[in-house]
């Protein structure tokens, strides 16, 4: 069964295990650096504006000026997934549900389970002094991606945001199977946001997590984004994406900022969260939907490559650098040094790991999948 965003499903009993010969789909080079910048902008919230004991002293004494614009990195998180709900509507184009299940695996775990292994061993072994005790049955747990369901807490916090991205993928995973036209697909573009309001609205916290409803006027933002630049910038596109955005606003103001007030010693302004929520779907909009889509160079796909294991790994072993450093060199080789070390370890993952391990690994869960 495959999909096509544009017209009828097709399907037929061979299909599912026969290559699909799928149309070239231009690079987005400017969605590369986007990515590297959101995971950036999340990294120096964790280093200098979330409260953690590796500085010896209050960030915001030590950096008064870095602190107050890094605090709102923190909605590094929300232009992820505004990019995700662009790619992944573009990757499930003409793909049967295997191949997508066994894509976005193979996009999520090699990384994953390298970054949850070496901050377990960080943690036990190498910085008891950042005070995180792990288990053995805690590790395997999240090996699986399962610990937000089970209530097993994470080997690493940063690992919350994959259960609301495998969210999006199986509800999209979900459509694809039953068949769902464009049509249909705009349907739950417009219907899951707007579900998520509702039951915010009603404080019913179980529909508030099932339906990830905080995140979920962002990936509907990414996903309009998609349908106007596939398919065309109509009327009822544009209005989505005004209403798409004003509801990232009122979910940000009522669940993002109060999330991450308790973490951090910076004062966060509202007024400045809702204006950059604005902004990131402003700058996705004209990243994708004018010329400058075309624009970019080489070297944005090899920075967006370290995303992912920047991401996963930054946090932990950024803080135990700091620790290392900041008595010995200060506060500001202390910074650069987690920075560097962060950026070394996700291009050590990104190219020792990712680059030869996920091809392998799709084409087997593609066999695994194809199987009766």
């Amino acid at each position: 069964m495959r999909i096509s965003l544009r017209g009828r499903t097709t399907t037929s009993a061979t299909a599912s295990t026969e290559p699909v010969e799928r149309r070239p789909e231009a690079r987005f080079l400017l969605l590369d650096l986007a990515r590297l910048l959101a995971a950036l902008a999340v990294v120096l919230y964790h280093f200098v504006a979330r409260e953690h004991d590796q500085w010896g002293s209050s960030a915001q004494n030590l950096f008064p000026v870095l602190s107050q614009v890094s605090v709102y990195g923190f909605l590094g998180v929300q232009l992820f997934f505004v990019i995700s709900g662009f790619v992944i509507l573009m990757s499930v184009e003409n793909r049967s549900v295997r191949q997508f299940a066994a894509a976005r695996a193979a996009r999520l775990f090699p990384a994953y389970w390298v970054a949850v292994l070496a901050t377990a061993a960080l943690l036990v072994w190498i910085a008891p002094q950042l005070h995180q005790d792990v288990s053995l049955s805690q590790v395997l747990v999240n090996l699986t991606l399962l610990q937000t369901p089970l209530g097993i807490a994470p080997v690493d916090g940063v690992y919350w945001t994959l259960w609301v991205e495998v969210t999006f993928y199986a509800a999209i995973a979900l459509l694809v199977a039953l068949g769902v036209t464009g049509r249909g697909m705009t349907w739950f573009m417009v219907g899951w946001p707007v579900a998520g309001l509702a039951v915010s609205l009603l404080g019913n916290e179980k529909l508030i997590f099932l339906l990830a409803a905080e995140h979920a006027p962002w990936f509907a933002a990414g996903m309009c984004l998609y349908l106007m630049h596939r398919h065309g910038r109509t009327a009822f596109r544009w209005a989505f994406l005004v209403l798409v955005t004003a509801l990232a606003v009122r979910q940000t103001l009522a669940f993002n900022v109060p999330d991450t007030e308790p973490y951090t010693d910076v004062p966060v302004s509202r007024v400045v969260a809702a204006v950059l929520a604005v902004a990131i779907v402003a700058v996705m909009t004209v990243v994708t939907q004018t010329d400058l889509k075309s624009v970019g160079r080489p070297w944005m796909i090899t920075a967006g490559a370290l995303t992912y294991p920047l991401y996963l790994l930054h946090e932990y072993w950024g803080w135990w650098m700091i620790g290392l450093v900041q008595p010995v060199a200060g506060h500001l080789a202390a910074l650069a040094a987690a920075l560097l070390l962060s950026l070394l370890m996700a291009h050590v993952v990104a190219h020792g790991v990712e680059r030869p391990v996920r091809p392998r690994l799709r084409r087997a869960l593609e066999k695994l999948l194809a199987r009766p």
